[in-house]
């Protein structure tokens, strides 16, 4: 199955990646630029914010000619199908992503709002961290757009090594 594929190629590729993004010197400029009261959650919200940015510019950065909500539509149906636990985390992760099917949500801003208050629920001192750090993407979204798009191209680029390599890996074992 091709979902069990891809969830194997995405896990290998960001256990190299995040390391890296959460290093970047695009993101590390970015984190420097939030207040105070909320820089420790940045990379948070900085990710939340750019998977807001990757949905609203699907088009531009797929490298299939598909249309996102055929392509999640195809990607919910195989995951429904899995039935391999890989770990205690995917199988929460696989069931919040069959209830709530989010990925296309994420292409509203309201979505990432959303997102940010179940994760300052998660919080175990009271903050206002979901209203600050929309207040923050509001002021500042015209630097984060550019910062992602530099970003993005950079990732994207390690990602298509990365997939090649694992490929390539996955051919010659079969051999």
């Amino acid at each position: 199955m091709i979902c069990r594929w891809i969830y194997s190629t995405v896990c290998a590729c960001t256990a190299k990646l995040i390391p890296t993004t959460d290093t970047h010197p695009v993101v590390l400029a970015l984190k420097q630029q939030f207040p105070k009261s909320i820089r420790r959650y940045s990379g948070i919200v900085l990710d939340i914010y750019f998977d807001h940015l990757l949905m609203q510019h699907w088009q531009q950065f797929s490298a299939i000619d598909v249309k996102k909500h055929t392509l999640f539509n195809q990607f919910y149906h195989d995951l429904a199908l899995l039935h391999h636990d890989i770990s205690p985390h995917f199988s929460r992760v696989k069931t919040g992503l069959l209830r709530h099917q989010w990925l296309d949500d994420y292409e509203q801003l309201d979505a990432c709002s959303r997102a940010m208050e179940t994760v300052e629920k998660r919080f175990t001192r009271p903050t206002e961290f979901a209203q600050q750090a929309m207040g923050f993407i509001h002021e500042n979204s015209a630097g984060l757009q550019q910062s992602f798009y530099t970003f993005i191209q950079i990732y994207l680029g390690t990602v298509r090594c990365l997939s090649v390599n694992l490929l390539n890996r996955s051919i010659s074992r079969s051999r």
